[in-house]
C-alpha cells in the first residue's frame, strides 16, 4: 500500500467563507495479483534456468543394443540399476522388483524425502535444493550421481556395481504454494556419464496425491526400461511398445485412482 495526500476545500454554511482541509487517502497498491513474485514463481524461475542448462546436455542414454530384454533369459544383457526416490517413495523400486529374476539387474534403492538426507546420503547441494524445495533438474541429477557413490563396492565385487542410476523428485500436491502445479523431474545416468532427463507434468493437474505419485512412477519406470534394456510390464500400463524403433509410446498410464 502507498499513501497520497489530497487537499480539498470545505464550504461552510456562512457565505464567502471556506477553509482548506487535509485528508489522507490510502490508494490501492499498484501490484496486481499477476505481478506478485510468489514462492511458486520463484521456484519455476530457478527450475527453468536448470532446464536450459541440463536438458541441453542430454546424451539420451539408452541401452547399447537398442532392444528390450527378458530378465528370465539366461545371460541377458540388462544393465544393473539403482534408484533414489523422493516423490514416488519406493514405487519405481516396486515396479522393478516385480520382475521375475529381478535380482539379476536390480541392485537396490532408497527413499530420501528431506533436504538434509538428500545432502547427507546423495551429496545434493543444500543451497540450490533449499531454494527450489528440492525439486529441479539439478537436484534429480545430483541424486542420481550420488547413487554411484552410495552403492560403491570393492573391486572384488565389481560384478555387482551399478551401471545405471535413476532418481526422481517432484511435487505431488501444491495447495500451499501459488503458481505451481504437480510435476516431477527425473534423471537417469549411466556409469559412462550419459544422461536421460525429463519432466513429468502432463496429465497430473487436478489429480489426487497418490494418483500423481503412481503416474510419475510408471513413466519414469518406462524410461528406466529404455536405459537398462528391460522389457517392461506392458499390460500394466496400456502402452504400445515398438521394439524395432526402441520406443515406448505411453497411451495412458494406468487408471485414475478413486
Amino acid at each position: 500500500m502507498f499513501s497520497r495526500i489530497y487537499q480539498f476545500k470545505t464550504t461552510n454554511l456562512i457565505p464567502n467563507q471556506g477553509s482548506i482541509g487535509c485528508a489522507r487517502y490510502s490508494a490501492p497498491s499498484k501490484s496486481f495479483k499477476g505481478d506478485v513474485d510468489t514462492k511458486g514463481k520463484k521456484i519455476k524461475r530457478l527450475q527453468k534456468v536448470q532446464e536450459k542448462k541440463l536438458f541441453a546436455k542430454e546424451d539420451d542414454a539408452v541401452h547399447k543394443d537398442g532392444k528390450h530384454h527378458n530378465p528370465e533369459k539366461e545371460d541377458h544383457p540388462i544393465r544393473k540399476v539403482v534408484v533414489a526416490e523422493s516423490l514416488t517413495a519406493g514405487k519405481i523400486v516396486d515396479l522393478l522388483a516385480s520382475h521375475n529374476n529381478a535380482g539379476s539387474f536390480f541392485l537396490g534403492g532408497m527413499t530420501v524425502y528431506t533436504l538434509q538426507h538428500k545432502n547427507a546420503m546423495l551429496g545434493v547441494n543444500r543451497d540450490h535444493a533449499g531454494k527450489v524445495d528440492c525439486v529441479s533438474p539439478k537436484v534429480a541429477c545430483e541424486m542420481a550421481d550420488g547413487l554411484f557413490k552410495s552403492f560403491h563396492l570393492t573391486k572384488k565385487d565389481k560384478d555387482q556395481l551399478p551401471e545405471v542410476a535413476v532418481a526422481v523428485t517432484g511435487f505431488a500436491k501444491t495447495e500451499g504454494v501459488k503458481d505451481l502445479e504437480p510435476h516431477a523431474y527425473y534423471c537417469i545416468t549411466t556409469i559412462e556419464g550419459k544422461k536421460r532427463q525429463g519432466k513429468v507434468a502432463e496429465g497430473l493437474k487436478g489429480k489426487n496425491r497418490n494418483t500423481v505419485r503412481r503416474i510419475v512412477a510408471e513413466r519414469v519406470y518406462l524410461e528406466t526400461c529404455k536405459a537398462i534394456g528391460l522389457k517392461p510390464h506392458a499390460g500394466m500400463f496400456q502402452v504400445e511398445i515398438k521394439l524395432n524403433r526402441f520406443e515406448i509410446d505411453i497411451v495412458r498410464c494406468g487408471s485414475e485412482a478413486q
